[in-house]
């Protein structure tokens, strides 16, 4: 008699739900040395080299200084702060001038800019009010003496500019503190980009300085970026002080709209591809690329079909307009409560109240009828109708806090988890109603797994069946009401056990030599929940009269 030995299967479902906050100080270092990270500007086919620029010739050059490492994780807390209803820091807006003397670059690195400036023959201009920003000026030999960065003249058709035939070098005594360095090429940009505010206007080939110029001067509760530049357009220190000029804006509430349209030309658009903006593809079906995989994911981008990574993905929206979308958000500031002081309210970073839309089909629609709710990478969330999207904005009148409590968060799979969210009035006016409205629990993998009406400010859910083997962020949508802002709150990390699945086999009880034998194995949940899926592998080992074997 022989007997066979089946492998034991089990049916492995992990559940991890993964918190991707955006720890905006871990995205990247923003303490760059400008020397290494900086290159030689393209200067585009057919330019005459007109050789070295006159050595009278007046430059300015404007020097990014980076904070220090305890000021960028503080900037990085303040930022996830000042977007959590219920925190203490929640809508409280910085003027740059704030900014700088909480984030900005210490007094010994705008010392250190201004000794250097003074030892090589540089008039000291501006400083930034946000500490970021110094502006040097000279000529062009004390600048070339000072950063070594070989100026050329050039003629392109009737247009004469000037470009740096060398990467700068920073002094060392420098190093730790300058990020960038601007103002050493005026060549004109294959992909220039331009500004649609409110109060400001501008366009121009140096994007980072169009970009900072907005932010400083803080006139716009909205700025709209339109340009079709790409990742790899830029070198690493004007990825990293776009970065933390972005983060500057966000700091003082500006909505930032970037449009997204790199498309299949490079990995990612720019600046759109930030975390710090709402990533808007301007035309239907415009492919937003495949994501820089360089930015983490913010908390809120969650919704069904984003890949299953941890990074930051484009676009979130698509419109037919960038001006007509910050119009739309123009009226939805009007809505807006004035802030404490009395000022006109800022919103800062909308991509939360964006994303906790992302179910309502008269504000998303997909042109291939895809369900609302659904991540596209030619859409994003899809194509949004502007009328709709000023109604459904949330005009919050008070703060509020949602937190979820998992129950059973270490359960094997095919037991039940409980997600409990929590609606609460932070506003300190107890004589506001409980808050109202619906929770939407949403994963990046199995997308929305249930939505439900708050009784007494609470919705539960329980379920035992999400997918396995995926990494999730699992994110309470709150829909908000008359008196409540939308918010979100994301859950921190936790796993589901996998649970033993039941296997048995069977198999002809005799076969005659030669004959085929036909062994079924049958695997089976234990919890009744899924359908174990995998391999089989059938080892025969025999236990009596062993096969004898002869020849050569």
């Amino acid at each position: 008699m022989k007997t066979f030995r089946v492998s034991r299967l089990r049916a492995r479902v992990v559940l991890l739900v993964m918190a991707a906050v955006c720890s905006l100080t871990s995205q990247a270092q923003l303490a760059v040395n400008a020397s290494s990270a900086m290159k030689v500007p393209a200067v585009g086919a057919g330019s005459v080299d007109l050789g070295v620029v006159p050595a009278a010739q007046t430059m300015s050059v404007v020097l990014y200084l980076a904070p220090d490492a305890a000021k960028q994780a503080a900037l990085g807390q303040f930022l996830v702060d000042v977007q959590t209803p219920g925190s203490a820091s929640y809508h409280q807006w910085m003027t740059p001038a704030e900014f700088g003397a909480r984030f900005g670059a210490s007094s010994d690195a705008v010392a250190a800019v201004k000794s250097f400036a003074a030892a090589n023959g540089l008039s000291v201009g501006a400083v930034s009010a946000s500490g970021l920003r110094v502006t040097v000026t000279g000529t062009a030999t004390q600048v070339e003496s000072a950063l070594a960065p070989a100026v050329h003249a050039y003629k392109s058709g009737a247009v004469t500019f000037y470009a740096n035939t060398a990467v700068p070098a920073v002094p060392a005594a420098l190093a730790a503190h300058v990020m960038a360095i601007g103002g050493l090429s005026t060549a004109p940009s294959a992909h220039p980009i331009s500004v649609l505010a409110d109060g400001f206007n501008s366009s121009g080939d140096d994007a980072l300085g169009v970009v900072s110029a907005a932010v400083e001067a803080n006139a716009a509760r909205v700025l709209a970026l339109s340009g079709t530049g790409c990742v790899e357009d830029f070198d690493a220190a004007t990825l990293s002080a776009m970065r933390l000029a972005m983060q500057q804006a966000v700091a003082q509430g500006v909505t930032v709209l970037a449009q997204s349209g790199c498309g299949a030309r490079g990995s990612a658009g720019f600046p759109a591809s930030l975390a710090q903006s709402v990533s808007v593809a301007v035309a239907t079906g415009v492919d937003g690329g495949v994501g820089a995989l360089t930015e983490l994911r913010p908390s809120w981008q969650v919704a069904q079909g984003l890949p299953s990574d941890v990074f930051r993905h484009e676009p979130d929206v698509t419109v037919s307009s960038m001006a007509a979308l910050a119009e739309t958000m123009q009226a939805i500031l009007a809505k807006q409560p004035a802030n404490a002081d009395g000022s006109a309210a800022r919103l800062g970073n909308v991509g939360s109240q964006l994303y906790s839309l992302a179910s309502n089909g008269d504000v998303y629609s997909h042109p291939d009828g895809t369900a609302a709710g659904t991540w596209q990478a030619s859409t994003g969330l899809g194509v949004v109708s502007l009328a709709a999207l000023g109604k459904a904005f949330p005009a919050g009148v008070s703060a509020n806090n949602v937190q979820i409590v998992i129950t059973n968060p270490g359960a094997v799979h095919g037991q039940n988890i409980t997600f409990t969210a929590t609606v609460t009035n932070t506003s300190g006016n107890g004589a506001l109603p409980t808050p109202t409205g619906t929770v939407s629990f949403v994963t990046n993998s199995a997308g929305t797994i249930g939505t439900g009406t708050l009784s007494s400010g609470t919705y539960a859910l329980t379920t035992n069946t999400l997918p396995a083997n995926a990494n999730y962020t699992v994110v309470a949508q709150y829909s908000g009401d008359t008196n409540y802002a939308a918010s979100n709150s994301v859950t921190d990390s936790f796993s589901v056990a996998p649970e033993a699945s039941q296997v048995s086999a069977t198999a002809p009880a005799n076969t005659a030599v030669g004959q085929m034998i036909q062994f079924t194995v049958t695997d089976s949940s234990a919890s009744g929940v899924g359908t174990p899926t995998g391999t089989a592998t059938v080892i025969p080992q025999y236990v009596a009269n062993p096969p004898t074997y002869s020849g050569t």
